[in-house]
């Protein structure tokens, strides 16, 4: 059994922040056990590499414009943990490399929309 529900993921939050669209909604799709119940304690500290090689990540987007224009996307990345790992090691190599503005920036702001597709074997395809 497989359930949608809104929510708040952190890094799509910053959408706004790169794109200007202040009306941004985030769903999430898991099959029932995704989540983990009962003593937080119990919950190891992450995926073993096995698991993250069996659970790539996917999102998609749909953005509608004022005049109702639609434009999807959708992309499909390595598993989360692996991709935030790798994703931080490039940003602070091209920070150090000295690819910066001062203030806050998203990736997507400092380095461009291709900056997601530099990230292991990962792929957006415009429908």
């Amino acid at each position: 059994m497989a359930i949608v529900f809104p929510v708040t993921l952190p890094d799509l939050v910053t959408i706004h922040h790169a794109t200007g669209v202040a009306n941004v909604d985030t769903y999430v799709h898991v099959f029932a056990g995704a989540f983990p119940t009962g003593d937080r304690k119990a919950v190891p500290a992450g995926p073993t590499a096995a698991e993250r090689e069996a659970s790539p990540y996917h999102a998609s987007v749909e953005v509608i414009d004022a005049d109702g224009t639609i434009v999807r996307s959708v992309l499909h990345t390595v598993n989360g943990y692996t991709f935030t790992a790798i994703a931080a090691a490039h940003t602070a190599q091209r920070v150090l490399a000295g690819e910066t503005r001062p203030g806050f920036q998203t990736p997507v702001g400092l380095f461009g929309r291709g900056f997601a597709e530099t990230i292991a074997t990962t792929t957006i395809v415009d429908l």
